[in-house]
C-alpha cells in the first residue's frame, strides 16, 4: 500500500503522447496501454522526476478542485495503478 510518504518516479521507458488534453502511454515491454485525462496526464508528467505522493498532493491542491481527502484518495490510487502496471517506481 503506498503513503503519502513514498518517493517515486515514473519509468524512464515508457512511451506516451498527448492528444489535446488526453494523454496516451504505452510499455511495450509490459504490453501496458493507457489512456490519461487531464489529470492523470499532469500527475504522470510530475513523476518524471522523483518526489513524494504527499508533495505531489501538495501541488495539485492549487491546480484541481477537489478537497484534499479526495486528492489524497486519486493520487494514491493513481500512484498504485501506475506502480501494478510498472510505469513507476517506488524509490523508498
Amino acid at each position: 500500500m503506498l503513503t503519502l510518504e513514498d518517493r517515486v518516479c515514473a519509468n524512464a521507458d515508457i512511451l506516451s503522447t498527448t492528444v489535446d488534453d488526453e494523454t496516451m502511454v504505452l510499455d511495450i515491454a509490459r504490453g501496458v496501454y493507457l489512456n490519461l485525462n487531464v489529470m492523470a496526464s499532469d500527475i504522470l508528467r510530475r513523476l518524471e522526476r522523483e518526489t513524494s505522493l504527499g508533495a505531489l498532493c501538495g501541488e495539485l491542491a492549487g491546480e484541481f478542485d477537489a478537497s484534499p481527502a479526495q486528492l489524497k484518495q486519486e493520487v494514491l490510487g493513481f500512484a498504485a495503478q501506475l506502480r501494478d502496471a510498472g510505469l513507476i517506481r517506488v524509490i523508498g
